[in-house]
């Protein structure tokens, strides 16, 4: 068996679904975990633990959705702010019509990278389903074609 690093697949999923709302002409808001460690955002804004953010292009500048952070600039009542929020801290992204989105689990094992064994001897081959792909087609052959006439 193989070790392979499978890296979180959250950071393609906000970036997919933020494509997606603009694309619809929808409004994409960030749910923000905001006890997360290296989050960067005006904590004057927050309640609860948490912040929601609308990142449509014309309320932020030099968005960044990368791998592990996303980054961008915005403005809360006229004052501009620096945000940096860890991948792990997006709870969920959707749009502030209508509410259509995703919401991520809140488990830390999904952020992190894992290790999945892989058998690397799996054979796809043909020939060990050979006589099980024969007993199939004959069953296709055996069977009739309807028989259907006309009443009058």
């Amino acid at each position: 068996m193989a070790n392979i690093n499978i890296t979180t697949i959250r950071p393609y999923l906000i970036r997919a679904f933020y494509e997606w709302l603009l694309d619809n002409k929808l409004t994409p808001y960030l749910l923000i975990d905001s006890n997360m460690p290296g989050i960067q955002v005006p904590s004057v804004y927050v309640s609860n633990g948490q912040i929601i953010l609308n990142i449509e292009p014309s309320a932020v500048d030099n968005l960044n959705l990368g791998n592990n952070r996303l980054v961008f600039n915005t403005r809360f009542d006229g004052v501009l702010y620096p945000i940096s929020i860890p991948i792990e801290a997006v709870l969920a992204i959707y749009a502030s019509e209508n509410g259509i989105g995703t919401i991520f689990d809140s488990d830390h094992m999904l952020f992190s990278k894992k290790k999945v064994n892989i058998q690397k001897n799996i054979d796809l081959s043909l020939k060990d389903n050979k006589y099980e792909n024969n007993k199939n087609a004959e069953k296709i052959r055996t069977i009739k074609n309807p028989n259907l006439r006309l009443i009058k």
